[in-house]
């Protein structure tokens, strides 16, 4: 009886010592290092960055939640090694022998975030000025300042949206970029445009005596950026009279023209004398004006010998001269 007595107890204590080790490799707690990872979280935990597996449930949550302290910041990293889990874990009261790390050695932590670039905010704002446009035929919107890059995070579904700011300098207007992941705005910047105004001016084509009419023959009219808006009832001076000389190329100002326009002198249908004059000669025939003309005006004149029909200026003393000088005059016999 005795021996059969001592056989038992030996088995039991061998199905004992089974037992502890399975209850010894259950709890064995496996941690996974991965090379790097980004984290959007301001501070960490072991689940933030490593893979934790345990067939108990409870105690894998346990060990993925224990500190590690803060995230790293934008543009920042923090590496994190094994010896600095396993002294961390200790501290809680886990044993070497409970824990396996595999993986990396080490753990490169980064944030999880995007960087927008001014380009890209631009390209927003003026997708949004394009669907909601200004005055555009008289006014053209120019960026004050490039904006600033920002830094957002990282998620699904990133989306910017535009509107007008709600204040901004005179002179100018503001749109208000908004990012927005998952409904939050997680990041604003304002772009400043100024408004640049689009006026017109004369400017002369060629030399203007004192006198000559100001016309359409002698001017241009162009198109340049101002800051402040033109006048509703601007027009071109045409004919008026020029005070003094004007060089081609110039603008044609107020203060060098004067006020009334010059009167007419040859009206419509009118006899006019066609007048040519050379080194030593003139040479003269009768013409018709075929509308009303100023001083300096080009109008229509009918030859009457040739019954030609030219172009010519109007002279002061009322005569006209044929605007092309190769024009040979046809005088009657």
């Amino acid at each position: 009886m005795k021996r059969n007595g001592i056989i038992i107890m030996a088995m039991l204590c061998c199905v004992a010592t089974v037992v502890a080790e399975d209850d010894s490799t259950a709890t064995l707690i496996s941690i996974y290092l991965p090379r790097e990872t980004k984290v959007s979280v301001s501070q960490m935990t072991i689940g933030t960055f490593a893979v934790v597996r345990c067939s108990d449930e409870t105690l894998a949550a346990k060990v993925s939640a224990i500190a590690m302290g803060r995230a790293p910041w934008s543009n920042d990293q923090v590496l994190i090694d094994r010896q600095t889990i396993l002294s961390r874990l200790a501290s809680e009261g886990f044993s070497a022998d409970q824990l396996q790390l595999t993986g990396a050695l080490e753990v490169v932590i980064t944030r999880n975030e995007l960087t927008i670039s001014a380009d890209q905010l631009i390209a927003a704002a003026n997708t949004f000025l394009s669907g909601n446009p200004m005055d555009t035929d008289r006014m053209v919107l120019k960026l004050s300042r490039p904006p600033l890059d920002i830094v957002v995070p990282a998620g699904d579904g990133l989306t910017f949206q535009a509107h007008w700011a709600d204040s901004a300098p005179d002179g100018h207007v503001a749109v208000q970029i908004s990012l927005n992941v998952g409904g939050q705005t997680v990041g604003q910047r304002t772009l400043l445009f100024r408004m640049v105004h689009l006026v017109r001016k004369i400017v002369t084509t060629k030399d203007i005596q004192p006198g000559e009419t100001i016309s359409p023959q002698n001017t241009e009219i162009i198109v340049e950026e101002s800051l402040a808006p033109q006048a509703a009832d601007w027009s071109p001076p045409y004919g008026t009279q020029a005070r003094a000389f004007m060089a081609a190329g110039v603008d044609v100002r107020n203060t060098v023209i004067k006020d009334e326009a010059a009167p007419v002198i040859i009206t419509r249908n009118a006899a006019v004398l066609l007048k040519v004059e050379g080194p030593g000669f003139v040479l003269t025939c009768a013409g018709q004006a075929l509308q009303d003309g100023r001083t300096g005006d080009m109008i229509r004149v009918r030859n009457m010998d040739s019954k030609r029909v030219i172009v010519a200026r109007v002279m002061a003393d009322g005569s006209v001269q044929p605007a092309n000088a190769l024009v040979v005059l046809e005088v009657s016999k």
